[in-house]
């Protein structure tokens, strides 16, 4: 199942202004792509969406980026918010941008106009074009409710889903069950050729028994952006996204479209 979002006339996507510029914290910078840019389709048919895309949200600056099968939104909270209206930055630089301000610290200059942007210190300089698309107003695919919540510590999770691993099949796919009578957080997975395995976890469960099947590598890219020890995993039905969100932090938000079964 994909992710099906179309764009809208109120959702940024395009610069506000020509020629605009900006200062920010390398680490902000790098926390808000690293914390999204492994959602982005590695695929150039699709220019929009094989991007990190970034825009102000009056506090401060929102990074996206989605492949159409899971979403990652981070929110970077800053003291002067940028006059930023919308950006794609194409997956390949964002690349590159990890690769050359990843270990600096300072502020960045970031320079920006309708095909291109810049991003510079005293000693560095890095630009990249910018891609001319529109990106889908991805907040309407967000579950406005749950009829489920699950709540369990990090690495119990993590754990349950390596295990997971070594059983899935060879469309990486596992089943959850939430059982919210029993307070458990069912994940089970099949191969014919390795064995079947079902791992329980304990957890703080409200709302109804949901049942449905995911891949989990998709769910695991989504623990190295997870900054508290507990973990909230929202379903809303069979068809509708997982939502998982590091517990007590709103900044960070991961969708996840379940499999046909």
């Amino acid at each position: 199942t994909k992710l099906k979002a179309q764009p809208s006339d109120d959702f940024p996507t395009i610069p506000r202004v020509a020629g605009s510029s900006f200062e920010i914290e390398s680490r902000k910078l790098i926390e808000g792509i690293k914390s999204v840019y492994y959602s982005a389709s590695v695929s150039d048919i699709k220019p929009e969406i094989a991007s990190v895309y970034v825009y102000n949200n009056g506090e401060g600056l929102v990074f996206v980026a989605t492949d159409s099968f899971r979403l990652a939104e981070k929110k970077i909270k800053l003291k002067q918010t940028p006059e930023v209206l919308g950006i794609l930055l194409p997956f390949k630089n964002v690349i590159e941008l990890l690769r050359v301000f990843g270990e600096f610290q300072g502020g960045i200059k970031i320079s920006f106009n309708k095909n291109q942007i810049s991003f510079s210190s005293d000693y560095i300089y890095l630009t990249s074009r910018v891609i001319d698309g529109v990106f889908p107003d991805y907040r309407q695919i967000i579950p406005k409710e749950s009829s489920s919540e699950v709540v369990l510590l990090k690495q119990d999770l993590l754990d349950a889903l390596k295990l997971s691993n070594v059983f899935s099949d060879k469309f990486n796919q596992v089943n959850i069950k939430v059982l919210p009578k029993e307070k458990k957080l069912e994940l089970s997975s099949g191969n014919q050729d390795v064995g079947e395995n079902k791992t329980i976890l304990d957890s703080a469960v409200s709302g109804q028994d949901v049942e449905l099947a995911f891949n989990y590598k998709y769910f695991l890219d989504c623990f190295q952006s997870l900054t508290t020890d507990s973990v909230s995993i929202k379903l809303s039905g069979s068809g509708k996204p997982i939502v998982v969100n590091p517990v007590s932090d709103p900044s960070f938000t991961y969708l996840i479209m379940p499999m046909n079964r």
